[in-house]
């Protein structure tokens, strides 16, 4: 008797942590809650927003604040040039781009840039497919442009 009283007791606290889990909007998988209907609100300036670069930027506009930061990943896939400013990017440099309104510093897996001041500024570039010597490779290039805002 007393080991289905604390068996119950427990299912009860169980489901009690699960409805102010649910209630919160923090439960766990599989709990049934549904995810929130508003928009998510704005990233804090200071974190870094990633963009994916393949036969185009993904996302292919930014809203920035000034002393963010957004980060270029390259597809492995692909070959770009134009990036981030002619002649290209040495590793651990960084270099004024878009009329002075960012800086660039190349990383390993691609760019990362700081908005140094307000105003619209267009990252371009030339993505080919990246192949395999003595492999068949499509033929193609894209000029994908990111356009940001900085305010």
């Amino acid at each position: 008797m007393l080991a289905s009283r604390s068996s119950a007791a427990t299912t009860v606290a169980a489901l009690a942590v699960a409805g102010i889990l649910a209630a919160c909007g923090n439960a766990p998988a599989g709990s049934g809650s549904q995810p929130p209907s508003a928009p998510a609100s704005p990233a804090p300036s200071n974190l870094a927003v990633t963009v994916h670069l393949a036969a185009g930027f993904s996302p292919s506009s930014l809203r920035l604040r000034v002393g963010q930061q957004f980060l270029v990943v390259v597809n492995g896939d692909v070959r770009v040039s134009g990036l981030p400013g002619p002649g290209g990017c040495a590793r651990a440099t960084t270099q004024p781009v878009a009329a002075g309104l960012l800086s660039a510093r190349c990383t390993a897996r691609g760019y990362r840039y700081t908005a140094l001041r307000p105003g619209h500024a267009e990252l371009s570039a030339i993505v080919r497919p990246r192949c395999a010597p003595g492999t068949h490779c499509p033929q193609w290039i894209t000029a994908p442009t990111l356009k940001i805002t900085i305010s």
